[in-house]
């Protein structure tokens, strides 16, 4: 099955558009998850929307939750976990990880702010270079005596 599809045709008919693996090749998101995904309404839980996702990197954090509202020294926080979602077929592993974040650079890496802060910063300075620029020797709009023209032959 295969070939080049063009106009929403292929050269082996229009059964290869349609085309499914075996069953015993695939499963459907709905059969290996019942209670999560509906095969009606599909995926409405946000916390398996981000755990399905996939990560860019092998080492990786998916954020299931926050605590909106500021915790107390002494405060006792209790969570109830349930492993619904396996990760032994790929040798995963999870943990709970309770973090702090900042406003300015987010959690636990601060690499990603930093880098958008500065960029903001670079483009900020070459704009105000570009205008200071343009008000110094400004350029007439149509001018085309700096302009290459050359035709090509």
């Amino acid at each position: 099955v295969g070939g080049d599809f063009d106009d929403d045709r292929c050269e082996a008919g229009d059964l290869a558009l349609f085309y499914y693996p075996q069953p015993f090749e695939f499963q459907y998101l709905w059969e290996t998850y019942p209670h999560v995904v509906s095969p009606l309404v599909g995926v409405d839980n946000e916390h398996f929307i981000v755990w399905m996702e996939t990560a860019a990197l092998p080492h990786f954090r998916k954020i299931y939750g926050r605590i909106t509202h500021n915790l107390e020294k002494h405060d006792v926080l209790l969570f109830n976990l349930t492993t619904s979602y396996w990760v032994r077929k790929f040798n995963g592993k999870k943990w709970l990880v309770l973090s702090t974040e900042s406003p300015l650079v987010g959690g636990k890496n601060a690499f990603l702010g930093i880098a958008y802060l500065a960029f903001g910063a670079l483009c900020l300075c070459l704009a105000t270079a570009f205008a200071a620029l343009q008000r110094l020797e400004p350029r007439r709009l149509g001018d085309t005596s700096q302009a290459n023209l050359r035709t090509r032959h």
